[in-house]
């Protein structure tokens, strides 16, 4: 489903009311919903498109075993 803020509706758009009561404007004739709410009140998962993550992607996991053994040897062999 397409949103727009309701800041952002072009001039001189006709404005449709839905069934169920939801504002809608047709664009290409797709329905584009209206949004009415502040989009600062509703982020999305990754925090909006100018927010740096606050988390990092992956976290460094240490080699373990055998495979750290091998690494090791090498490195001291050179």
């Amino acid at each position: 489903m397409t949103q727009i803020n309701h800041t952002k509706i072009p001039e001189g758009a006709q404005i449709y009311t839905g069934s169920r009561g939801s504002d809608y404007i047709l664009r290409n004739v797709n329905k584009v919903y209206i949004d009415y709410g502040d989009p600062s009140l509703y982020p999305s998962a990754k925090g909006g498109l100018n927010k740096s993550r606050t988390t990092p992607r992956r976290k460094f996991k240490t080699k373990r075993g055998a495979f750290l053994r091998f690494i090791e040897h090498q490195s001291h062999s050179t």
